[in-house]
């Protein structure tokens, strides 16, 4: 699972921009569940600062969308 995990990011990575780069490292962190920021730091070679402002990038989103859904529906 964790050379897979690694060959995932060498081969995604390097064709991403930062911003989409961090959403994608912050959802595998959270799809891992516990211990996840900590593996995909190991096996990306990223810091844990990066993949916390994914998450957060992307619970921003989410709360973003569910604002717009919630208006639209209303």
């Amino acid at each position: 699972m964790d050379t897979d995990l690694q060959s995932k990011f060498a081969t995604l990575l390097p064709h991403l921009d930062e911003h989409t780069a961090r959403l994608y490292l912050g959802s595998e962190a959270l799809s891992l569940g516990r211990g996840g920021k900590q593996k995909v730091s190991r096996l990306a070679g990223v810091s844990r600062v990066r993949i916390d402002r994914g998450i957060e990038e992307l619970i921003s989103f989410s709360c973003t969308l569910n604002k717009y859904h919630f208006v639209l529906n209303n």
